[in-house]
């Protein structure tokens, strides 16, 4: 009698134990999926803000390359002009644009005329010898690729509408920076529970 009190008593003993053991399992199991998706999804939450960070660094740069080419004037797209604002002379000077963008985001500058002839600043087909010397193979593949591919559409209608709109600048509304990426309160004290038990 008194070894079955044993057994029974072992047994509800281990009965209880096993439902500790399956419950403190579950939980944990839980607390591990739910580090798992975090593990998951902190990159794709870092790639994104950076992205938009990007995003918003390219926007502000292109509106300000566009708003100093939307302010610059009109003959300086000529290799050679003569100023209006100088004196009466005859006399030229060369385009502050004949040697070629000094903005990497630019690949250059061209002018469409009445014809739909392009021209460039950094070649002057009249006296070849004004033409910007050290890329004057990529400075012909540039106005032939515009000549190709935009002469066609941006070349003023013969029917008097000479207005056509490339560009315009407005300023972009103020960018709202996303909030950083927030840790479950888990992760917080599972790492103060790894602290503890390290000392």
């Amino acid at each position: 009698m008194r070894s079955r009190r044993v057994i029974v008593a072992a047994l509800v003993l281990v009965g209880a134990l096993a439902v500790l053991l399956v419950a403190w399992f579950l939980s944990g199991w839980a607390d591990v999926r739910a580090r798992q998706q975090g593990v998951r999804e902190a990159p794709i939450a870092v790639a994104n803000q950076r992205g938009a960070e990007l995003a918003r660094e390219l926007r502000d740069e292109l509106a300000g390359v566009l708003e100093r080419e939307v302010a610059r004037p009109y003959f300086h797209y000529q290799n050679v002009f003569h100023d209006p604002r100088a004196s009466a002379s005859v006399g030229v000077t060369p385009s502050p644009l004949a040697a070629g963008p000094d903005d990497p985001l630019v690949l250059g500058h061209f002018r469409i005329d009445d014809g739909g002839r392009v021209t460039t600043p950094t070649i002057n087909d009249d006296v070849p010898s004004l033409s910007e010397p050290t890329n004057l193979a990529g400075n012909t593949a540039f106005r032939n690729a515009v000549a190709r591919t935009l002469a066609g559409p941006l070349t003023p209608h013969p029917s008097g509408n000479t207005t056509t709109l490339v560009a315009s600048v407005t300023k972009p509304p103020p960018a709202v920076r996303p909030q950083q990426v927030r840790r479950p309160a888990v992760q917080t004290q599972v790492v103060q529970i790894a602290e503890q038990r390290a000392e």
